[in-house]
């Protein structure tokens, strides 16, 4: 009978340990990689039953008494190894471990207190110690179920943005920590009675909701100031790609002048050649001519004036770092969507191409583009070579561990919400390759 009801209260304890495993997970949930996800599931399981096999055993031999204060003791120490594997698997984002922690603790201990008051008022007869940690932790556990969908809600969209500098975080990361602590002493050594605090808890919980709201209309005030600045980078972009444009047409122009200053040269001596029957040297000087020409032809390769700025100036830039290039593209002058937005999506994939292509030796440095605009269909591929493994967040999209990065990435998921697009990535056989499709009616495009 011992056995049984240790094993039980353990196994209660353990899922009250996985609740809060579980809130502290999701706010990164919408923005870690499926990797990383399946690592942490694993990890999860394995620390989990080995938490409970453990436990169990400490409790049957009677090492750990069964008591209500061991009881808080292991709620109080059990949580530990699970936020150290999530600094391990969800790394460069320590504070906002802590912070979602420090939240997700004030939420448990009022779970523990709005619970006690039950059990004291529904179950006053219990006095048994077995008996308290039943009905406790399984009044804790349907509470628990009966505030998910709304804690699933907050706590999904805690972090509403993911490129917020850490010093914001680093300032506020230990706040909850702070209100817990303040809270949670006079109970860490005895049972105190939730009705000789109930008022008291009641009034901190709703500070604590204030001040969530307060730190959520703050966060949603910081994620506007990073729209601004990202679209403050877009901005740039355009405005570099139209200089490097008006560079490589000075570039050409200065270029032709000479040449057409050389021409009376050329001419004379073609003419000599031609006259003195040096046929063969004549057709290899009119070959360096036709290849110098070339050299400095401003290349139209779609219809579209911004798209072909941007072409212009990314496969100049592949041409100069020479790496292998191979383009197929169909752009009428007028595509039927902002030519600004699709201007900035391939600036960013040409960007990350040219970026992953220069960490690659030099004999595994090819690239291709195609994009066509035909039939009331959108079609961009964008293909390159690279070795090192990409990870995909839960929306297919590439994910950078680096503080900073991703913008690129933001604004392509912008790009897809706001057009419907679909957007599939995948990387196979030293080739990472992303594919952008849109279907839209005739008229509307």
């Amino acid at each position: 009978m011992f056995y049984t009801i240790a094993f039980s209260i353990t196994l209660l304890v353990i899922c009250v340990i996985g609740t809060g495993i579980y809130i502290r997970y999701l706010p990164f949930c919408p923005f870690i990689a499926a990797q990383q996800i399946t690592k942490l599931k694993k990890l999860y399981g394995m620390c989990l039953l080995s938490e409970y096999v453990i436990i169990s055993f400490l409790v049957s031999v009677k090492l750990i008494p069964l008591t209500v204060a061991s009881v808080k003791i292991m709620l109080y120490i059990l949580w530990i190894p699970f936020l150290l594997i999530n600094f391990v698997c969800i790394p460069s984002h320590v504070s906002q471990h802590i912070f979602a922690a420090g939240l997700q603790f004030i939420y448990a201990f009022l779970l523990h207190t709005v619970a006690g008051a039950f059990h004291l008022l529904l179950l006053p007869s219990i006095t048994t110690v077995p008996a308290f940690l039943y009905a406790h932790l399984i009044i804790y556990l349907i509470l628990f179920l009966i505030t998910f969908q709304a804690i699933r809600y907050y706590f999904t969209r805690l972090f509403i943005t993911y490129y917020i500098d850490n010093y914001y975080w680093s300032k506020i990361s230990f706040f909850p920590f702070f209100l817990f602590i303040c809270n949670v002493y006079l109970t860490a050594d005895r049972y105190t009675s939730p009705w000789h605090q109930l008022s008291a808890r009641i009034i901190f919980g709703i500070c604590t909701i204030c001040l969530c709201y307060c730190f959520t209309q703050n966060l949603k005030w910081l994620q506007d100031r990073v729209k601004l600045r990202h679209n403050n980078q877009l901005l740039l972009m355009q405005i570099n790609s139209i200089q490097d444009q008006v560079r490589l047409l000075e570039e050409s122009k200065k270029a032709l002048a000479l040449l057409r200053h050389d021409m009376r040269h050329h001419f004379r001596i073609l003419y000599s050649l031609i006259q003195t029957n040096h046929k063969e040297e004549a057709l290899g000087f009119i070959k360096s001519l036709e290849e110098n020409m070339q050299q400095i032809a401003i290349h139209t390769y779609c219809q579209n004036i911004l798209i072909n700025a941007v072409l212009s100036v990314y496969i100049t830039k592949f041409r100069q770092a020479a790496i292998p290039l191979q383009y197929d593209i169909v752009v009428p002058a007028r595509i039927g969507i902002n030519e600004t937005d699709l201007a900035a999506v391939v600036s960013n994939l040409l960007e990350n191409a040219f970026q992953a292509s220069e960490k690659q030796p030099p004999h595994k440095r090819r690239l291709q583009i195609d994009l066509h605009i035909q039939e009331a269909k959108l079609q961009l591929m964008v293909k390159n070579q690279f070795d090192s493994p990409v990870l995909l967040g839960s929306d297919g999209l590439p994910v950078t561990l680096h503080q900073g990065h991703g913008f690129g990435m933001r604004s392509l998921a912008s790009f897809a919400e706001k057009y419907k697009a679909t957007i599939f990535c995948k990387q196979e056989k030293g080739w990472f390759y992303i594919y952008i499709i849109i279907c839209k009616p005739a008229a509307s495009m």
